[in-house]
């Protein structure tokens, strides 16, 4: 398996193991009775979407996901607390860093293959 597939599949099943905590996060809340745990399922459907378009394009995908991985961890430095500014920073912005940059260094691999067959 290329390399570039190897980290598109590895970005793939990490948003999927994120997902699917938000989405066990809002059942469970929804199960016991508390129905704000619909706010757990909105970034599921976000993350969804991101999937389908980070491994359709997966430089554009990439790119966005650092956007909105800058975007999520501004909001939780902003609204967090002194002490844990940075623990919130790393655990909801964190990973959609990582994604997006899993998918931007498969995109420049494909790129590199791409041009080397030319």
């Amino acid at each position: 398996m290329k390399l570039s597939k190897g980290l598109k599949i590895a970005a793939l099943a990490l948003m999927a193991l994120a997902g699917a905590f938000f989405m066990f996060m809002g059942v469970g809340e929804m199960l016991s009775g508390d129905l704000s745990g619909m706010i757990h399922l909105p970034p599921v459907a976000l993350i969804i979407l991101m999937m389908w378009f980070g491994w359709k394009k997966p430089l554009a995908g990439g790119l966005s996901m650092l956007v909105l991985g800058g975007l999520i961890s501004t909001y939780f430095y902003i609204i967090m607390r002194a002490e844990s500014k940075l623990i919130g920073v790393f655990l909801m912005g964190g990973p959609f860093l990582l994604f997006g940059l899993l998918f931007i260094a498969s995109a420049m691999l494909e790129d590199q293959n791409r041009m080397r067959h030319i």
